[in-house]
């Protein structure tokens, strides 16, 4: 297997963003052997039934289990494991593709899981470079534009969207983190720290923005390209793993982890 360094090395960085960007979207690529199969969906995230990438991801999954065998499959999906819904409308509307995905694995019977590394070590990773102040407002300014979507079909406010942020944070958040204020007060705190301005939460541009490591333009931009650049590491490692243990494998993840993974990929499996 190749090492995380090794990996790291393989992957595209983000300064071959204007290289790669134009691919389409949602992007698929598959690595095929006469056994086994990874598809890799790398979609746009979007909360509504009627987008065409859900079409697509369907006419993938179907066509995967067609040509692989249903006692070495297993699914990947990003940002941790979903509830498994009882419609397809609502595993879109609730969790995006990962949501959908998990919905068709469930039908099938198929193991699903969450290739990341946790909170708590991506956490320690990113200290090496940022504050905690930084790193947090980052996680914060990540739950935005999922109320976004969320609100296209439901009246959710953005307190009660919060909840579930708030939720996850007691899940996994250990003693180095313990005395940390993440109330909403404290995160507009460090918004006018960081930006000199005042936080909005309507302001979606603003935030994509803020939250694109494409661009190195605040430190929250940077923040954001260390975490997906440690998170693509990890998942091309787990990858790699269920690889060489005989799995075929259904991935879905953003685009930008698509094409930023793909020459690891193609490597370290072929």
């Amino acid at each position: 297997m190749g090492s995380l360094e090794e990996i790291k090395s393989l992957i595209h960085s983000y300064d071959d963003w204007e290289d790669i960007k134009n691919k389409p979207r949602p992007y698929v690529f598959a690595i095929n052997k006469p056994e086994q199969s990874l598809v890799y969906f790398g979609s746009t995230h979007s909360r509504e039934s009627n987008n065409e990438q859900f079409i697509i991801l369907e006419k993938e999954w179907e066509q995967f289990l067609k040509k692989t065998g249903e006692e070495n499959r297993v699914v990947f999906v990003e940002g941790g494991l979903r509830t498994v819904r009882s419609t397809k409308e609502e595993a879109i509307l609730k969790d995006s593709e990962s949501g959908f995905i998990t919905y068709l694995a469930n039908q099938a019977t198929i193991e699903i899981v969450c290739p990341e590394p946790d909170r708590n070590t991506e956490r320690k990773e990113l200290l090496k470079e940022f504050t905690k102040e930084e790193i947090q407002y980052y996680y914060f300014a990540r739950t935005i534009p999922s109320w976004h979507e969320v609100r296209k079909t439901s009246d959710v406010n953005f307190a009660d969207h919060l909840d579930r942020y708030k939720q996850e944070l007691r899940k996994g958040v250990d003693d180095e983190w313990r005395d940390f204020d993440f109330s909403l007060e404290n995160m507009r705190s460090i918004h006018r720290k960081i930006f000199h301005s005042e936080f909005d939460e309507q302001d979606i541009d603003y935030i994509k923005k803020i939250l694109n490591p494409t661009t190195e333009e605040s430190v929250v931009n940077k923040v954001a390209r260390a975490s997906s650049a440690f998170r693509d590491v990890n998942i091309i490692s787990k990858i790699e793993e269920y690889w060489n243990l005989g799995k075929s494998i259904f991935a879905v993840f953003g685009f930008a982890h698509a094409v930023t993974e793909e020459p690891a990929l193609r490597k370290l499996l072929t």
